[in-house]
């Protein structure tokens, strides 16, 4: 653009110059903000970048909405994975005054999960012989995890009980997983959605 500065109308009317009417000041401006922007791209896109600040280049002209810095942790990395046993995992959703529910039960019977809930994680089903470590990871996503800056995903130790507890906390789309390693391999794994209501 800097040698032939147009940019024709992808669409009717045909072979319009969107940039005709810019005078010489805008056609620098946008000239230096897009010389800015190929510079972000190329640091983000360089292998030897970290992801943290990868997300941070391309929020230069994006905003954190999109390009969050992910600190989500990936079992993978950690183990090596190879499932060959069953689990299966439940949380007990409960509130001071009321009757515990079981999550999935509240999916059955299409009851919302709302905020302020105690939520007690544990595992419901696992074939795995003993001994083995049992390890947790709770997600948060959405507008409101961002906002609040919670967006989590870190891989957590269990507290020996095979249980995890956390709280209803704010409105949007979480998930905690269940892993169990044996000999140092993940050798089984579960996951359940949390999705809390406004």
């Amino acid at each position: 653009m800097q040698w032939n500065f147009v940019c024709y109308r992808p669409t009717t009317p045909a072979f319009e110059n969107l940039l005709e009417d810019y005078s010489k000041t805008n056609k620098n401006y946008f000239l230096g903000q897009l010389g800015s922007f190929i510079q972000s791209a190329g640091k983000a896109l360089d292998e030897k970048t970290s992801q943290k600040d990868a997300c941070q280049a391309w929020r230069r002209h994006f905003g954190e909405e999109r390009f969050p810095f992910e600190s989500e942790e990936f079992i993978e990395n950690y183990f090596y994975v190879d499932i060959r046993y069953e689990l299966k995992i439940d949380c007990l959703v409960s509130q001071k005054g009321f009757r515990p529910h079981s999550l999935k039960q509240m999916f059955l019977n299409r009851l919302p999960l709302l905020r302020n809930k105690t939520l007690e994680f544990y595992i419901v089903d696992c074939n795995v012989p003993k001994p083995f470590q049992v390890k947790w990871k709770v997600r948060n996503v959405g507008k409101e995890a961002i906002r609040r800056n919670q967006i989590r995903g870190e891989i957590l130790d269990d507290s020996e009980n095979h249980r995890r507890i956390e709280s209803s906390n704010f409105y949007g789309s979480h998930f905690v997983e269940c892993y169990i390693i044996k000999n140092n391999i993940c050798v089984a794994r579960s996951r359940i959605k949390v999705p809390i209501s406004e």
